[in-house]
Protein backbone atom coordinates (compact mmCIF):
# COMPACT_ATOMS: atom_id res chain seq x y z
CA UNK A 1 0.00 0.00 0.00
CA UNK A 2 1.17 3.50 -1.17
CA UNK A 3 1.50 6.28 1.53
CA UNK A 4 0.34 8.92 0.81
CA UNK A 5 3.16 11.04 0.72
CA UNK A 6 5.02 8.54 -1.69
CA UNK A 7 2.42 8.40 -3.71
CA UNK A 8 2.39 12.79 -4.15
CA UNK A 9 6.30 12.39 -5.30
CA UNK A 10 5.18 10.00 -7.79
CA UNK A 11 2.21 10.97 -9.27
CA UNK A 12 4.11 14.97 -9.58
CA UNK A 13 2.99 16.31 -5.82
CA UNK A 14 -0.29 18.49 -4.87
CA UNK A 15 -0.83 21.75 -7.53
CA UNK A 16 -0.14 24.10 -4.04
CA UNK A 17 3.37 23.43 -3.46
CA UNK A 18 4.33 25.10 -6.30
CA UNK A 19 5.03 22.93 -8.90
CA UNK A 20 3.74 22.60 -12.24
CA UNK A 21 1.26 19.43 -12.24
CA UNK A 22 0.05 17.58 -14.76
CA UNK A 23 -1.57 20.19 -17.65
CA UNK A 24 -4.23 18.62 -20.00
CA UNK A 25 -3.43 18.63 -24.00
CA UNK A 26 -5.97 21.58 -25.04
CA UNK A 27 -7.85 19.58 -27.88
CA UNK A 28 -9.27 20.84 -31.32
CA UNK A 29 -12.68 21.82 -31.56
CA UNK A 30 -12.94 19.10 -33.80
CA UNK A 31 -11.20 16.49 -31.74
CA UNK A 32 -13.44 17.56 -29.01
CA UNK A 33 -16.94 17.49 -31.09
CA UNK A 34 -16.59 15.55 -33.57
CA UNK A 35 -19.42 13.25 -32.18
CA UNK A 36 -21.82 15.33 -32.21
CA UNK A 37 -20.71 17.80 -35.90
CA UNK A 38 -20.82 14.33 -38.27
CA UNK A 39 -24.43 13.43 -37.17
CA UNK A 40 -25.42 16.75 -37.45
CA UNK A 41 -23.63 16.68 -40.90
CA UNK A 42 -25.94 13.79 -41.87
CA UNK A 43 -29.03 15.31 -40.94
CA UNK A 44 -28.79 18.23 -42.79
CA UNK A 45 -27.09 16.43 -46.17
CA UNK A 46 -30.35 14.01 -45.86
CA UNK A 47 -32.52 17.83 -45.43
CA UNK A 48 -31.31 19.04 -48.66
CA UNK A 49 -31.18 15.62 -50.51
CA UNK A 50 -35.04 15.39 -49.80
CA UNK A 51 -35.80 18.77 -50.60
CA UNK A 52 -34.10 18.98 -54.28
CA UNK A 53 -35.97 15.49 -54.84
CA UNK A 54 -39.35 16.78 -54.35
CA UNK A 55 -41.84 16.96 -56.98
CA UNK A 56 -43.19 20.25 -58.42
CA UNK A 57 -46.06 20.04 -56.99
CA UNK A 58 -45.53 19.61 -53.82
CA UNK A 59 -43.29 22.26 -53.74
CA UNK A 60 -45.84 25.15 -55.11
CA UNK A 61 -48.41 23.90 -52.66
CA UNK A 62 -51.15 22.88 -55.11
CA UNK A 63 -51.30 18.94 -55.19
CA UNK A 64 -52.29 17.47 -58.36
CA UNK A 65 -53.29 20.62 -60.36
CA UNK A 66 -51.12 19.44 -63.85
CA UNK A 67 -52.81 16.12 -63.86
CA UNK A 68 -56.19 17.80 -63.73
CA UNK A 69 -55.25 20.75 -66.23
CA UNK A 70 -54.25 17.92 -68.65
CA UNK A 71 -57.54 16.29 -68.08
CA UNK A 72 -59.82 19.67 -69.31
CA UNK A 73 -57.09 20.17 -72.04
CA UNK A 74 -58.23 16.57 -73.63
CA UNK A 75 -61.69 16.65 -72.83
CA UNK A 76 -63.26 19.38 -75.52
CA UNK A 77 -60.63 17.75 -78.20
CA UNK A 78 -61.82 14.63 -78.20
CA UNK A 79 -64.10 13.57 -81.47
CA UNK A 80 -67.48 12.38 -81.39
CA UNK A 81 -67.72 9.37 -82.91
CA UNK A 82 -71.26 7.78 -83.90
Amino acid sequence: MLSPVFAEDILGGEEGEGGEGIQPVERSFWAKYWMYLIPLGLIVMNAVTQALNMPEEQATGQPGSQGQAAAVQRGPTAVRRR
